[in-house]
């Protein structure tokens, strides 16, 4: 099983060299839909001295003196009260508990607020250790994805040197440089990410103009504050990022230059295992701008298994197979057949236990993506499932029975199955409707009647499926509670 964490693709300078740069971000130990066993609760926060990274290593930071009586990371001491101003602050404590008892009593009377007790529980309530994005994403509606970049049939003729091959296709060929910031234990500060890239042609979607295009790889841009496309004769022009796609790793950028050469973009289900290519890019250090290495397909249709830093699957991905070297930096350069086509995006190599095994994403399958994402900015449409992806809901839960239906003051009507206590902003299944204290009891058509139920099931589905959930909805102010069945497409878990 593939380790994103061993890839090498992007190359980080004043950071780490590895592909993907994560700093900064406190390490949160929960996997994407994991259930804790029965009694476990999710560990606590790590130290606050320590600064974890996506890799698993963590720096510690030494603790900052605040200048205050208290010593290190300590809150300064409050000058001490007279005895009268603590009579009256306890007096107005007092009083505001008071207020605050007597409207609590008021809106549980009325049935508005339901009672969360979760201490008199018994063990088998289990939270849902799955936390997904909280940012709320607006409703969009789109119309058929726009056919912007096309595969071109291989042609009769080929090169018959590599010499004329590598002087046709590197000027269309670039570095990408991307500032980008981490935290190195201490404070932040700025880094150099770096891969590759390479220019295609295509149909401006809202002129219907021919347009140039820069393609590369998601984690070479990801997060990104600015990028630059540097061509190997020393031009540099500032890129905007078009749109970007973390589930395929592919990235489009645009530069205000018209006068550029285009490579076209080959059909790489016709490559059989053999077949001579070639992969320009800037491995390593930009410094080795522009270099060339050579090989032969060889495989085709391989699927690999990407998992992420806690050896969660994440996807799935059916790629190319290739013997020509690549190396970090490499990341988003073209994999180009005898013809001077592009045939596949180069994005990762095995860094341990293999040597001579590079893979490229196959340029038929990416068209899709790539067209989706100048026309949206995003993928609204797969129509490819080179890459499968692991689902998720996006919720925490927990099993519902007769104790939970006592201590949360559910309607004597409600059923067992798993009752949401989270679900986050922007989710598919947030956006579809479903709500706190719904009790979900089937998930595509199957009966939920406990957590590791639910997460049995999400597992068989791919993201991006059109999944059917029941859930039932509590009553409130004594009414009787209803059931409601929602359909959306299952979210991805991230890597």
């Amino acid at each position: 099983m593939y380790d994103e964490n061993k890839a090498m693709g992007g190359n980080q300078e004043g950071a780490s060299m590895g592909e993907e740069v994560k700093t900064g971000q406190s390490f949160q130990p929960q996997t994407p839909n994991y259930m804790p066993p029965q009694g476990a609760f999710p560990p606590p926060p790590p130290h606050n001295n320590y600064t974890y990274y996506s890799d698993g290593t963590r720096r510690y930071a030494p603790p900052v003196y605040n200048g205050y009586q208290g010593g290190y990371n300590s809150a300064p001491t409050p000058p001490k009260k007279s005895k009268a101003g603590v009579v009256l602050t306890v007096v107005g404590v007092t009083l505001l508990l008071a207020l605050v008892c007597v409207a609590v009593f008021a809106l549980l009377q009325s049935g508005d607020v339901r009672d969360h007790k979760k201490d008199d529980l018994d063990d088998s309530s289990v939270l849902v250790a799955d936390q997904s994005k909280t940012e709320e994403n607006e409703e969009k509606e789109y119309e058929s994805v726009p056919e912007v970049v096309a595969v071109t049939p291989v042609p009769d003729e080929s090169y018959d040197s590599l010499v004329k091959l590598y002087n046709e296709c590197a000027p269309s060929c670039a570095t990408i440089i991307c500032t980008v910031e981490y935290n190195n234990g201490f404070y932040i500060q700025e880094g150099q990410a770096l891969g590759s890239g390479f220019v295609i042609e295509g149909t401006d979607p809202e002129t219907d103009e021919k347009a140039f295009y820069i393609i590369t790889n998601h984690h070479v841009v990801e997060d990104a504050k600015d990028i630059t496309v540097k061509f190997y004769d020393g031009k540099s022009y500032d890129a905007e990022l078009i749109g970007s796609d973390e589930m395929t790793d592919i990235a489009v950028l645009s530069i205000e230059e018209t006068n550029l050469i285009p490579l076209e973009l080959g059909d790489s289900n016709e490559l059989e295992v053999g077949q001579w290519v070639i992969a320009i890019g800037t491995p390593s250090g930009e410094e080795f701008a522009g270099t060339m290495s050579y090989g032969i397909i060889s495989g085709v249709n391989r699927e690999v298994e990407v998992t992420n830093s806690y050896g969660t699957l994440v996807k799935t991905m059916t790629v190319l197979q290739t013997t020509a070297a690549l190396n970090s930096g490499n990341s988003g350069g073209p994999l180009i057949n005898m013809a001077g086509q592009v045939v596949g995006i180069n994005f990762m190599k095995f860094t341990q236990d293999y040597e001579g095994m590079g893979f490229s994403l196959p340029s038929t399958s990416a068209m899709d993506i790539i067209n989706n994402l100048i026309a949206f900015g995003e993928v609204v449409d797969r129509q490819d499932s080179f890459v499968v992806g692991q689902g998720q809901l996006g919720i925490s839960g927990m099993n519902v029975d007769e104790d939970v239906i006592r201590v949360y003051n559910l309607d004597e009507d409600s059923p067992h199955g798993v009752m949401v206590t989270d679900v986050s902003r922007g989710t598919a299944v947030y956006d579809a409707g479903l709500s706190l204290f719904d009790i979900i009891t089937e998930f595509n058509g199957v009966e939920i009647d406990s957590i590791s139920t639910l997460q049995a099931e999400i597992a068989k589905t791919n993201a991006g499926s059109e999944v059917e959930l029941k859930f039932y909805r509590p009553g409130r102010r004594n009414e009787k509670g209803e059931y409601h069945t929602i359909t959306f497409k299952l979210d991805y878990v991230q890597g």
